[in-house]
């Protein structure tokens, strides 16, 4: 689908993520409140600058993991919906409904109804920004009824503000979300505010997903075109859609598989033309695609099953 106001979205997303980068960003000091401490996540409240915007909650979790871990690495099991529902159990789905780019995307989610209100659903734009040190990945709502039309039975949630930093710290990897959201609809205040602050606890189970099962395949994408990627937690099998020209020998894209969520192995299949070779590196390997010509899917299927 042709996507006709794209200047409006990246306007969105560049204050979507100044705004994110500025609430993950603060050292946490008098005006965030810390309203709690649950399995080792600091759960903090702020007043938004706008009076007419909600209030802001905060969750940070200091995760001792391995320095080879990446902070993209920490962010992957976030993006496919049968990851996120292991560790965050208000999540009901998602689906992506455009690709903007490699790391930027227009999807549609479902959270799960707590009784006794209507469930949530969001129409939303999302972006990861990638460095070295740290990742941002922000998702924020639009209306686009084209894409992402009314649902029956569903309430539309207006997503504010929210998303993921995941930044190197000399003990591991910190974790911090942060959720600045509109339940909109009719909603107890009490039960709205009790919702709304325990959803950054997920940091912690963010983290208890990478301690059982390791992360899905992170994909980096050189000089081909970008078709599209999903993941089955299940039956750990990863998919990847590029496009090619095959003019060259060079490197189209390297899929980096975490050992730990490939304990048994895996296997590549390719549909299309395209070549492939697999690398060792610390606790993972590598799959490196090369001579792309035309569409490709190549596939990762684990040898063995998640539970």
């Amino acid at each position: 689908m042709t996507v006709t106001d794209s200047v409006n979205y990246d306007k969105v997303l560049e204050q979507g993520m100044a705004k994110l980068k500025q609430y993950a960003d603060a050292t946490p000091d008098k005006s965030w409140q810390l309203t709690a401490e649950k399995s080792g996540v600091k759960l903090y409240a702020k007043k938004s600058e706008d009076p007419a915007e909600p209030m802001v909650y905060r969750g940070d979790y200091l995760y001792k993991c391995g320095e080879h871990l990446r902070p993209i690495d920490i962010t992957t099991p976030s993006i496919f919906a049968s990851c996120r529902r292991m560790f965050d159990s208000r999540f009901e789905a998602s689906e992506i409904r455009v690709i903007r780019s490699r790391y930027s995307s227009i999807s549609y989610g479902q959270s799960k109804a707590v009784w006794p209100i209507t469930p949530r659903d969001f129409s939303l734009l999302t972006l990861r920004e990638v460095h070295e040190q740290v990742t941002y990945f922000g998702l924020f709502s639009i209306v686009n009824d084209e894409i992402n039309p009314p649902v029956e039975d569903f309430v539309r949630g207006n997503l504010v503000c929210t998303g993921w930093k995941i930044s190197r710290v000399p003990q591991g990897m910190m974790i911090t979300f942060i959720n600045q959201m509109d339940l909109c609809g009719s909603v107890p205040v009490a039960l709205a505010r009790s919702t709304l602050q325990q959803m950054p606890t997920c940091t912690a189970k963010l983290a208890q997903y990478h301690d059982k099962y390791g992360f899905p395949p992170c994909t980096e994408v050189h000089n081909v075109q970008y078709l599209g990627e999903d993941f089955d937690h299940a039956t750990a099998t990863y998919t990847l859609q590029l496009k090619g020209d095959g003019d060259n020998d060079k490197v189209a894209a390297e899929i980096v598989c975490c050992d730990k969520m490939f304990s048994k192995g895996f296997q590549v299949v390719v549909q299309g033309n395209a070549q492939y070779e697999t690398v060792p590196s610390k606790a993972s390997q590598t799959v490196r695609i090369s001579q792309v010509s035309g569409a490709v899917t190549i596939q990762v299927v684990g040898k063995k099953k998640n539970k």
